[in-house]
């Protein structure tokens, strides 16, 4: 540090060593002067991807969003080909209702790495978010992904965009391609490299393709998809043991089903209070759906909404909202008494 401090004093030019310094101030907690030698750095070279990078993130640890994402832009700019800034930057982007130049921060990251996993994953997530789910589709289905181990990121967009076609083809009275993109969301392609794990049994899809049924008014095919809801493992709060709850009091097991409910309403408001946005995210989400089935239509929008506001990238937050505006949760709530 003594070392880097006389160059700073003596060679007004050295862009690396105020970077350096930066680093290593910021490293023993002495932000306010390192975030000074980042600044520095970038009056001398205002495209040094190290400060760029470095200011970025610290103002972003701050929670100085507005300050950090053009910075951190300007680092992916200048090295486009560094992947977890680029990413970092997309998801910014995307998180903070920009999805447009997130699309952008990606493909041109994709001109560096073409073919990219990560990259590709992230772009079709934000081709979702911008209403482009067929573009997001061809993108999942022409890339061979490596095999990946419980990573259940790339399942969740597939269903989620499948969900969405699903609605899509439903809005053109197509009943029958959108029961078919349901079960194709149940069934990942191989090249999709996931493990035999994401292919278990989705109360989530049973439930959606039960609503798809009683809109083309097939009772016996949606009757048969509740129940195969309700036959599923999952019933954690944190899981999909809300579909699998609707799915046991359409098949007729209120009392079972109305048990895990009063379970559900104690924990549920203390995870939309959770610290994680994630959380936060799904438990929203989740009440959204909850009160759709409790025929609290009003309250379904509001919930929908606030998870989108935690979270804009959500797209099994935004595919519920979708599928409520759209009609389609219609035969969720239970019969009048």
């Amino acid at each position: 540090m003594q070392i880097l401090n006389r160059v700073r004093q003596t060679e007004t030019g050295d862009a690396n060593a105020r970077a350096l310094l930066g680093d290593m101030l910021y490293h023993e907690r002495r932000r306010g002067e390192a975030l000074e030698c980042w600044r520095d750095a970038l009056k001398i070279q205002p495209q040094h991807f190290p400060a760029l990078r470095d200011l970025g993130l610290a103002l972003l640890e701050q929670g100085d969003t507005k300050e950090a994402l053009p910075l951190l832009t300007r680092a992916s700019e200048a090295r486009p080909q560094h992947l977890a800034t680029t990413i970092l930057v997309a998801r910014l982007n995307a998180k903070t209702g920009q999805p447009e130049a997130a699309r952008q921060t990606l493909e041109r990251a994709l001109q560096a790495k073409p073919g990219n996993d990560q990259l590709i994953e992230g772009l079709a997530s934000v081709q979702v978010q911008l209403g482009a789910t067929k573009g997001a589709m061809e993108l999942l289905s022409r890339n061979t992904f490596e095999p990946r181990h419980q990573s259940y990121s790339l399942l969740r967009l597939y269903q989620a965009t499948r969900l969405m076609l699903a609605l899509e083809a439903a809005g053109s009275k197509n009943f029958s391609e959108a029961v078919r993109e349901v079960e194709l969301a149940a069934k990942p392609s191989a090249n999709l490299g996931m493990d035999d794990f994401a292919a278990l049994d989705s109360a989530r899809l049973h439930c959606f393709l039960a609503l798809l049924k009683e809109a083309r008014q097939d009772k016996q095919g949606a009757s048969q998809s509740w129940k195969a809801a309700a036959a599923t493992s999952d019933d954690d709060v944190e899981g999909e043991g809300l579909f699998r709850a609707i799915g046991l009091w359409k098949s007729g097991k209120s009392g079972e089903a109305e048990k895990w409910f009063k379970e559900f309403e104690r924990l549920n408001p203390r995870r939309e209070q959770d610290n994680s946005v994630e959380v936060r995210t799904q438990a929203f989400t989740l009440a959204g759906l909850y009160a759709a089935f409790r025929q609290d239509t009003k309250g379904a929008k509001v919930n929908f909404g606030k998870a989108l506001e935690a979270d804009p990238t959500n797209l099994f937050a935004r595919q519920g909202e979708a599928w409520l505006e759209a009609g389609l949760l219609k035969a969720l709530p239970i019969a009048e008494p």
